[in-house]
């Protein structure tokens, strides 16, 4: 993680904690970015990664998609361009296999949005708080 204030790496105080510790079988420990709740129910669950390409870490979606299966909503994946200042949206399908690799490459898949930050701000207000509120 990177501080958001000074841009040094700081580290999770678990993965400080753990020192690195093997178990069998392994311990995986995922950052959640974003867990979205509209009333009281959750509305989605979100993963922010900043930069141009387009790859995820298998074992992180694996571990994010059993989250949203559990909770019976749908996982994003949100890649920020701070160059560009550009969001691509892609959703995470929680019925599929990941491929056995160390990296998933979301860019031959279709994006679920690409916009700016305020265009962003109102696809996740149209899609997940407002629609969560007709439900």
């Amino acid at each position: 993680m990177i501080c958001p204030f000074c841009g040094m790496p700081i580290e999770n105080a678990l993965h400080r904690a753990l020192k690195g510790i093997q178990t069998n079988p392994p311990i995986v420990i995922t950052n959640v970015d974003y867990v979205i709740e509209v009333g009281n129910k959750i509305a989605t669950v979100i993963e922010e990664k900043h930069t141009k390409r387009h790859f995820g870490k298998v074992y992180q979606l694996i571990t994010l998609k059993r989250v949203a299966r559990a909770l019976d909503v749908p996982l994003l994946v949100v890649f920020v361009d701070d160059n560009l200042n550009e969001v691509t949206v892609y959703e995470v399908p929680t019925d599929r296999r990941f491929p056995a690799k160390r990296f998933y490459n979301f860019e031959k898949e279709d994006p679920l949005f690409i916009g700016d930050f305020e265009e962003f701000g109102e696809f996740i207000l149209d899609n997940f708080v407002y629609a969560q509120a007709w439900r």
